[in-house]
């Protein structure tokens, strides 16, 4: 946008931000979904392939297992509260209680059901691992990868012109 106004004046730099915002957040958007597209168990043959110590591997499998969960469960509680009206803006403390204190008694029952299920399926007996899955780098990785290369160069160059 400094490209067209010379730079003159604040009304020209917002543009400039949001581009700025939209550009960085476009690109950790298109790396992070395939990643969760990807079963949670073919992510931790990946990640064990990589060699990732468990320590930071199976942190990173439960928070995409959560998250998911936690989301929906957000969802119905605002659509229960909506149905209820206590939904306020008038007072706004009210509904935060309203919509948090379920939240957090969901977000614990969720999370000690993710726990449990992988108690379940051995996630912490010691000894070797193994996976059903086998894991290779196919065309169609290739092919992303790619992509997302050229994309974030792209957009990295496009950023650079459009600062100048």
């Amino acid at each position: 946008m400094r490209l067209f106004s010379n730079g003159n004046g604040f009304g020209i730099m917002l543009p400039e931000m949001f581009l700025f915002i939209v550009i960085r957040t476009l690109v950790i958007i298109l790396s992070v979904i395939p990643i969760i597209k990807t079963p949670p168990g073919e992510l931790m043959a990946v990640m064990k392939k990589m060699k990732v110590h468990r320590n930071i591997a199976l942190p990173l499998i439960f928070m995409m297992r959560f998250f998911p969960v936690v989301r929906s469960e957000f969802s119905e509680i605002i659509d229960s509260l909506k149905l209820r009206g206590l939904i306020s803006f008038r007072k706004p403390f009210v509904t935060m209680e309203y919509l948090f204190v379920p939240m957090m008694f969901s977000s614990s029952k969720i999370a000690e059901e993710l726990a449990a299920a992988s108690e379940v399926r051995g996630i912490s007996a010691n000894g070797k691992h193994t996976s059903r899955r086998e894991i290779k780098f196919r065309k169609f990785d290739f092919v992303v990868v790619i992509l997302t290369v050229q994309l974030t160069v792209g957009l990295y160059f496009m950023e650079r012109v459009m600062m100048e």
